[in-house]
């Protein structure tokens, strides 16, 4: 099911490609990114504050990011419900 989420987001990105902006590319490098550090971590839970840090390390951040100061806590949100659907068997 984890595959099938990745998959997804992946199949979605692709085709929304053609009439996507810097800001819809970076958001979605970031999920994409983010989701599969978080599928790649071991254990029991998720943490989805490294997810946050290498899909950060991974994603240019555009100049247009820096004038929307609550996209990072919208980041922390979506980490920690992917996180929580990984983590409560939700997604597989």
């Amino acid at each position: 099911m984890r595959f099938a989420l990745i998959l997804a987001i992946g199949l979605f990105g692709l085709t929304q490609s053609a009439s996507a902006d810097v800001m819809d590319d970076y958001v979605a490098c970031m999920v994409g990114r983010g989701t599969v550090a978080m599928n790649k971590q071991g254990g029991s839970k998720s943490d989805p504050e490294n997810a946050k840090t290498v899909a950060a390390s991974q994603c240019p951040r555009p100049k247009e990011a820096d004038g929307l100061p609550r996209i990072d806590k919208g980041f922390d949100l979506i980490f920690k419900a992917i996180a929580d659907a990984l983590d409560n068997g939700t997604v597989r």
